[in-house]
């Protein structure tokens, strides 16, 4: 009920959402979502109601555009020190260029998942997810509440915390998984079907099949 309720919401909030999306929100929702599946609600009584309560509790006004939406002032205000060498949180391709583990083993870009898991690499996975984001990565969960959110429908990365948890991943796994262009565009090609963290460990383990 809480994962139904936070995908219910993430369609409203989610940064790729046109004209409702709010990355601020999102965040919140993504936090108060965890919360509660991990038994750290404020209150016993709180439930999948009680979050989407708390996120539809006032109005959505909906913009003409993304630019005329105001700064959401539903979380806290981003610290400094939490997007240390980054511009504002947004991705640096230049950086990730240069500190990106190197001689990974390529391989062609997947249009659908080939393999499933083993028990070992989606305990790699999860344990990745979990020490990039501090967040216990179980296999159901949607990779947005774990913080690992594309852009687009090229699945591009925006935010730098993304693209070092992509590259956690490529390190621990020794393949690519991310595609840099002309060293301004950075994105992660994968199957559309990909939603939860058992998914992301079914294209490694595809991408690694290939690659062997």
């Amino acid at each position: 009920q809480i994962r139904g309720a936070f995908r219910r919401l993430a369609k409203v909030y989610h940064p790729d959402v046109p004209q409702t999306g709010d990355i601020g929100k999102f965040q919140e929702l993504q936090r108060a979502a965890q919360k509660l599946i991990t038994g750290q609600a404020p209150a016993p009584a709180w439930d999948a109601g009680s979050l989407e309560s708390l996120f539809t509790q006032t109005s959505t006004h909906v913009y003409a555009s993304p630019a005329q939406r105001p700064p959401s002032v539903a979380h806290r205000p981003l610290e400094h020190a939490d997007f240390a060498g980054t511009r504002n949180g947004r991705v640096d391709v230049a950086q990730c260029t240069r500190v990106r583990t190197p001689n990974l083993r390529k391989t062609p870009r997947l249009e659908r998942i080939t393999h499933q898991a083993s028990p070992e690499t989606l305990a790699r996975v999860q344990r990745v997810l979990m020490e990039a984001t501090g967040t216990a990565a179980e296999a159901t969960m949607p990779l947005a509440m774990v913080g690992f959110i594309l852009e687009g429908h090229t699945h591009s990365i925006g935010e730098q915390r993304v693209a070092d948890l992509a590259m956690a991943l490529e390190k621990e796994f020794g393949i690519e998984l991310l595609t840099i262009l002309a060293g301004t565009w950075i994105n992660f090609p994968m199957p559309r079907e990909l939603q939860s963290v058992k998914d992301l460990a079914d294209h490694i383990e595809s991408k690694m099949a290939l690659a062997s």
